[in-house]
C-alpha cells in the first residue's frame, strides 16, 4: 500500500498546491501595496462540505468531506458561520488596506505631478521677468511706448506665456502616465519574482525599493533639459513686423513726396 496522498504520486500535488497557495498570498500582498486588490481565492472560502461532523465529535474542516449526510450525522451551521466571518472580514480588511495604500498612491502622483509643474513654472515666470525688462526698453529705444505697438507686443507676449501653460501642464499629466505604467510594471515584475521562488520578505521588499524608485525616477526625468527659450520667438517676429511696418512707412512716405512734386510740362524756364 503506498504511503501519502494525492493518488499515489507520494504528495506530490498535495505540495504543489501548497506552494501555489503560499504564492498566491504572497502575490495578494505585493498587490496590496501598490493599492490592488482581489477577494482571497475561492479555495480558501470555506467549504459547506467541510462542516458536515458525526455526532458527538467536534466540528471543523474535513469531518466528512463530500457532505453525505449519514444517519448520526449533522451540519455544524456555527462553525461554517465564523469560518465564513472570518474569511469576509479578511477580505473586507485586505480590501481598506489596499484601498488606503491606492490613496497614498495618489497622492505621490499629485505630488509628483505638483514639483513638476513648479519646477518649470519657476523657468517660465524667470523667462517672463527677464524678457519684458529687455522688451520693454525696447519699446522705450524705438519710442512706441503705450503705442499700439504694445499693444501687439504684450498680445504676442501673452500668448507664448499661456502656450507654455499649457505644455507645462501637458508635462506633467505625461509624468503621472509614466508613473503609474512603470508602477504596473513593477507590480508584474513582481508576480514573476514570486512565482519563480523569491521569498516573500525578499519580492516585498523589492516592490517597496521599486515604489520608491520609481516616483523618484520619473520626477527627475520629467525636469530633465528645460522649456526652451519662451519668448524670444515671439519677440523676434514683433521685431519683424516693426520692421517691415518701418519699410511700408518709408515707403509710404517717399511715394507721397514724389507725388506732391511738380510735374514736368516739358518747358524749361
Amino acid at each position: 500500500m503506498c504511503g501519502g496522498g494525492g493518488g499515489g504520486d507520494g504528495g506530490a500535488a498535495a505540495r504543489e498546491e501548497k506552494r501555489q497557495r503560499e504564492q498566491d498570498s504572497i502575490i495578494s500582498d505585493v498587490d496590496r501595496l501598490f493599492g490592488v486588490h482581489t477577494d482571497a481565492p475561492e479555495y480558501a472560502k470555506p467549504n459547506k462540505d467541510d462542516y458536515w461532523v458525526h455526532r458527538g465529535k467536534s466540528s471543523g474542516a474535513g469531518s466528512n468531506r463530500g457532505g453525505q449526510q449519514s444517519r448520526g450525522n449533522h451540519f455544524d451551521e456555527d462553525a461554517y458561520n465564523r469560518a465564513m466571518a472570518e474569511w469576509q472580514g479578511g477580505n473586507a480588511s485586505n480590501k481598506a488596506a489596499a484601498a488606503a495604500n491606492a490613496e497614498k498612491r495618489q497622492q505621490l502622483y499629485d505630488e509628483t505631478a505638483a514639483d513638476v509643474r513648479e519646477h518649470f513654472l519657476t523657468d517660465l515666470n524667470k523667462q517672463q521677468d527677464n524678457s519684458r525688462r529687455v522688451d520693454n526698453f525696447s519699446l522705450a529705444r524705438r519710442g512706441v511706448k503705450g503705442g499700439s505697438s504694445e499693444l501687439d507686443h504684450d498680445g504676442r507676449f501673452l500668448e507664448a506665456y499661456n502656450r507654455s501653460v499649457l505644455d507645462i501642464g501637458n508635462r506633467a499629466d505625461s509624468t503621472i502616465n509614466n508613473l503609474k505604467q512603470a508602477d504596473e510594471n513593477a507590480r508584474l515584475r513582481m508576480h514573476e519574482l514570486v512565482r519563480s521562488g523569491e521569498t516573500s520578505n525578499s519580492v516585498i521588499q523589492s516592490a517597496l525599493t521599486g515604489m520608491s524608485n520609481a516616483a523618484d525616477n520619473a520626477r527627475t526625468n520629467a525636469m530633465t533639459g528645460g522649456l526652451g527659450d519662451v519668448f524670444g520667438g515671439a519677440t523676434q517676429i514683433w521685431l519683424n513686423d516693426q520692421q517691415n511696418q518701418g519699410n511700408l512707412n518709408a515707403y509710404s512716405r517717399f511715394n507721397n513726396r514724389s507725388s506732391g512734386a511738380r510735374p514736368f510740362n516739358g518747358t524749361v524756364n
